[in-house]
């Protein structure tokens, strides 16, 4: 894998994938059209010109950073030790 920002997400839906979360972080309901957070779902976070990985904390979509805010080939070496850590423990 390289340093796109689809490929930062592939890595993401692993460690997802790994701990039984969903992939999606926002959840809606089609017939109430309300939307509600997936409680300990990773997502990266885009802004100021960085990426960093967050988690979802509450329904309302808190969330707490995980990561620092880095480069996508800072980022995904992160990413991928995550990956290497969770496999080890399987």
């Amino acid at each position: 894998m390289g340093n796109t920002v689809k490929e930062l997400e592939q890595r993401v839906g692993l460690i997802n994938d790994y701990l039984g979360r969903k992939n999606n972080p926002w959840n809606f309901d089609s017939i109430t059209k309300k939307s509600t957070a997936n409680i300990g779902t990773y997502y990266i976070d885009k802004a100021y010109g960085g990426y960093r990985l967050e988690k979802i904390t509450n329904e309302g979509g808190g969330c707490m950073d995980v990561s620092l805010r880095s480069t996508k080939k800072e980022l995904n070496l992160y990413l991928k030790g995550m990956v290497e850590g969770l496999r080890a423990l399987q």
